[in-house]
């Protein structure tokens, strides 16, 4: 499932740089129309799964298309570390 793997990537991303997805303050998430009401509420099932504690801000576009035809989702994050 394409959102499970993009919320990994995310996490791996933020690994790297000693952060976690709870650094995560903001979501930018980008769908194709092709998502069907099924694959909106995966993505928001899966989501939880990844934001369990405390979800960031995010805002969802709607989008014509993205880099491949295969992809539907595409996600951008944005983490604050410096508080630490």
């Amino acid at each position: 499932m394409q959102v499970r793997k993009v919320f990994s990537n995310i996490a791996e991303t933020l690994a790297v740089f000693e952060a976690q997805m709870e650094d995560v303050v903001h979501l930018t998430q980008y769908f194709v129309p092709v998502m069907s009401e099924e694959m909106i509420q995966a993505f928001w099932a899966v989501r939880r799964e990844f934001f369990s504690v405390q979800a960031p801000s995010s805002t969802g576009i709607q989008v014509a298309g993205l880099a491949k035809p295969e992809m539907l989702l595409e996600v951008e994050a944005v983490a604050f570390v410096g508080g630490r």
